[in-house]
This record gives C-alpha cells, sequence and structure tokens, in this order.
C-alpha cells in the first residue's frame, strides 16, 4: 500500500476544450497535465472511457472495454496526416456545453476518413496487432455495432432470433459479410488507444497518475451482455430477471433504479472470474488506478425485480466478493484499487475492504448534517481514504451551500469552522478541509476550484436529461488556479 499523501483534480476529458463539441485527446488534454504538472499535483481523475449512453453518461455504456469514438481529437489526427487541416478547421462547432449529436456527426465523417488513411498509409500492421491482442472483446463489441445498427437499434434481446443467440453459423457468416465495416471498427479503436497511450505516457513523464472508473455492472444493450449471457440474470428470451439499484440514500429518497441486468455469480466463479480479470486487465491497460464504482456490490448487492418500476421493493443478496478481490489481487496485485463506498455500508463491507487495504471515499458535503459520528467529517477520516469535496454526483459546493444545504448543515458547518461562511468562501473552505485531512489522497473536482454553482453540475442521479453536458471554458484561469493548488499542496504536505 503507498502510504505516500497525494492530490488531485477530477474532470471528464469530455469536458475539456475543445472545438469539436466534446472535451478530446487533443491540446487541451495535454495542457491540463502540464497545468497538473505545475501545480504539484498527482493525480487525474477523468471518470470512464466508455461509448456514452443515449444522454452522455459513461457509466451506460455499450460495452465495458471499448474506448468512447468522441474522445478521438480531430486536431490530433490532422497533426498526424491521418485527416487534412482544413478538414479539421471545417468541423469546428461552437464552444459551449457538449454537444452529442454534432459531436458524433463530425466524427463519423472524418473519422471514416481517417480509417481510409490508416489502411493506406501503411498501418494495417499495427492495426491487426492490436484487433489480435483484444479480440478477447473486440471482435463481439464490432460485431455487436454492426448488428444493432442493422436491427434499427433495436435492444440485441429484441434481434433476430440468430443473432440473439448468438448461433454461432449465424454469426461466422456475419463477420463476413461485414467483414469491411468490423476492420473500421478496429482502427476507431487503435486511434483511441493510440491517442489516449500517447497522453497517458505525457501524463506519466509528469508524475500524474490516470484514476478512472470502472461501473460495478454493465449495461443491458451492451456488447459484455450480450457475448456472455449466460453470466447476467436473464430469461430465455435475454430480459433481465432481476435489475440493479440502490436502496435509499444521500442522493434519492426513494432510491435508484438502474437497470442493469445482476450477475449469475455462481457462473463467474466456475470460471474463475475469468470476464472480471479480464475486464479489470484492459481498466488497468487505460488507467494507473481504477476505482470501482458501487463497491459494496461486491459484498451485498440490492436486486430489484425487473417488473418494479423503483427500487422500493427490492432485497439484498450476497455476493462471493472475497473470492473476487483474491482473484484480482493474485493477477494484478490491489495497490491500484479504490472503492467508491458511498450509500449504505455494512460491516461485511468494511471487512472485505479492509482485508485487502482498498481505499474507500470521503465526501465533505455529506458531512455536516450534525451527528458527530458521521465518517465523512474530517476528524473521523481514516488514512487509508480518498477524500473529495465532491463527486461528479453531487452539486459544486458552492452550489450546494446557496440551493440545497439545510439550516442544520449552514449551522453545524459554521460551528465547525468557528466563524460565518459567505458563498463565496465556501469552496476554499473545502478545498483546505480536504486537503488538511489525514486521508491519503484528496481529489477536487475542478468545478471548486473555480468556485462556481449549481449551472456547472455534471450529474443529477436519477434524472435522464441535462446530465454531462458542462465543459470549461477556453479561457478558464489556469495560472491562478495553479498558484492556489501548489498552495494547498504546499502548505498540507500533498507536493508531487
Amino acid at each position: 500500500m503507498n502510504s505516500r499523501r497525494r492530490s488531485g483534480v477530477l474532470l471528464p476529458v469530455s469536458a475539456l476544450p475543445s472545438p469539436h463539441g466534446i472535451g478530446d485527446f487533443g491540446p487541451a488534454a495535454t495542457g491540463f497535465i502540464d497545468h497538473l504538472r505545475c501545480a504539484r499535483m498527482g493525480i487525474w481523475q477523468v471518470l470512464p472511457l466508455h461509448p456514452a449512453g443515449p444522454d452522455g453518461s459513461p457509466y451506460y455504456a455499450n460495452s465495458s472495454f471499448a474506448g468512447n469514438p468522441l474522445l478521438i481529437s480531430l486536431s490530433a489526427l490532422a497533426d498526424q496526416d491521418l485527416i487534412s487541416g482544413e478538414e479539421c478547421r471545417s468541423a469546428a462547432l461552437p464552444s459551449g456545453q457538449v454537444s452529442y449529436g454534432e459531436a458524433g456527426r463530425i466524427r463519423k465523417l472524418l473519422l471514416g476518413r481517417a480509417v481510409e488513411r490508416v489502411l493506406r498509409e501503411g498501418y494495417r500492421g499495427d492495426v491487426d496487432e492490436f484487433a489480435a491482442r483484444n479480440s478477447e472483446w473486440l471482435s463481439d463489441y464490432a460485431l455487436f455495432s454492426i448488428l444493432k445498427e442493422r436491427h434499427n437499434d433495436l435492444p440485441w434481446n429484441l434481434w433476430d432470433r440468430p443473432y440473439r443467440l448468438r448461433d454461432i453459423s449465424s454469426l461466422k457468416e456475419a463477420e463476413w459479410r461485414y467483414r469491411d465495416k468490423i476492420q473500421e471498427i478496429e482502427v476507431i479503436q487503435w486511434l483511441f488507444n493510440r491517442q489516449w497511450d500517447a497522453l497517458r505516457s505525457h501524463a506519466g513523464s509528469n508524475g500524474i497518475q490516470l484514476l478512472g472508473d470502472m461501473p460495478i455492472y454493465p449495461t443491458h444493450d451492451s456488447a459484455d451482455v450480450w457475448a456472455h449471457q449466460h453470466l447476467f440474470c436473464l430469461d430465455a428470451d435475454g430480459t433481465p430477471i432481476d435489475v440493479a439499484g440502490v436502496p435509499p440514500d444521500y442522493f434519492s429518497r426513494t432510491g435508484q433504479r438502474w437497470g442493469n441486468p445482476l450477475y449469475r455469480w455462481e457462473e463467474h466463479q466456475q470460471e474463475g472470474f475469468s470476464w472480471w480479470l479480464s475486464r479489470i486487465g484492459r481498466a488497468l491497460s487505460l488507467y494507473d488506478l481504477v476505482r470501482i464504482d458501487h463497491f459494496r456490490g461486491l459484498s451485498a448487492y440490492w436486486a430489484i425485480p425487473n417488473e418494479y418500476r423503483t427500487a422500493a421493493g427490492g432485497r439484498w443478496i450476497a455476493a462471493p466478493g472475497e473470492a473476487l478481490i483474491d482473484a484480482i489481487r493474485k493477477r494484478f496485485g490491489g495497490d491500484n484499487l479504490i472503492a467508491e463506498d458511498l450509500g449504505v455500508i455494512d460491516q461485511p463491507v468494511r471487512t472485505l475492504m479492509e482485508r485487502a487495504q482498498i481505499p474507500g471515499m470521503r465526501v465533505l458535503l455529506f458531512a455536516f448534517g450534525g451527528d458527530t459520528d458521521n465518517p465523512h467529517l474530517p476528524f473521523n477520516h481514516p488514512e487509508n481514504a480518498v477524500v473529495y469535496t465532491g463527486t461528479h454526483d453531487n452539486p459544486p459546493v458552492k452550489g450546494w451551500f446557496i440551493d440545497e444545504a439545510t439550516v442544520a448543515e449552514r449551522s453545524y458547518l459554521k460551528r465547525y469552522a468557528g466563524r460565518d461562511i459567505g458563498k463565496d468562501e465556501v469552496s476554499d473552505l473545502f478545498i483546505r478541509l480536504a486537503f488538511s485531512s489525514v486521508a491519503r489522497y484528496a481529489i477536487i473536482p475542478v468545478q471548486d476550484l473555480l468556485n462556481l454553482g449549481s449551472e456547472a453540475r455534471m450529474n443529477r442521479p436519477g434524472t435522464q436529461t441535462g446530465n454531462w453536458l458542462w465543459r470549461l471554458h477556453s479561457d478558464w484561469p489556469a495560472e491562478e488556479v495553479q498558484i492556489r493548488l501548489r498552495q494547498y499542496a504546499e502548505t498540507y504536505g500533498r507536493v508531487e
């Protein structure tokens, strides 16, 4: 276990400035790493990099292994002569919020041209090597993407029966018929990996570790579930029997019904957790540190009958977390895992984390309800933890203080700070509390560094629209933030 105190910043790649509708792996990403180095930070938390769901959520991807093509930088493709400079410039979009539709439209055209040039310019061998190395997931993902398009974007369990049930001869015929399209998808994933590997190398050379998130469950309408139906709780038609979610917690008084299919854990155990190990291996090929979202589901999970519209009728079912974590540690070690342990946490979850020495999370926005036993209060933090001012599911601190904090929370915060706190001071106070915590890691959302309000919220759990849209302005005060972060790091012993 690494005992060094470290600090970092939370910012999804999609939220970076760029001229092409969404943040990407281009100059702004490289520049952000340079800013972190100058600020003496050691971690950039980027959230999942997988294809985003219809609402832009990276937690509802159609693959737990593939990369999101929208994050491929058109500027970098132009620098590599895979598209022309004029093609890149003509694809510019207005700055502002993420525009998933427009970003997808321009990339569909220009990535198609880049694929042609990749195959023409002698990269075919590199692509073939990448496809062979990643064949465990890439071939299923490519075929899933094509068949879904051919079935008018219907969920896989509504496809024609031979494809829904993965008839071998039908899949072989489809692989032959769509071989050119499959190769195009392979090239796009190669381009994604090539750009990300370059960015990760730049981060590593500047002492920055990349922290990514792993959603505990894949989406039902995904290549993962379609290709491994026996590993999930599905009926004969491929419909989930029970679905995932959580009971009432910090975020929702009625709980959350996520709708993901649950695991058939006995099948995973019989296969030696091979799918999970492949997934962890892929994550560690992308990130230096991996945060397992909803970690408590590895100890016991909330199973909701699929016909229920809310999470209220769910029940707890035990999961073989100890055996899974042992298998992961045996293959990969354990110093690169973090547990998202928010919500209903009982002793078995704590025991699982303590046994594997996996750090959990503390969120200051949850700290000030008035209970001195609250685990999120700074004086209750353990050393083996990651402290956040807030997460991507919270409003920025200033927004919370203005729009959501109760009278009791404001009163306790005032007593805790020993003085009145104004709306323009509260973000700085929370950042200082995070940096001064005994917790080993302190990570600050960039919105709090900029003292932004609820207008900059990234995600509101339980809602389907208006999320994952916020982005940094290209003229954000980077040098001012660098100076402040460097002062925090030096003052509280978190320097790199």
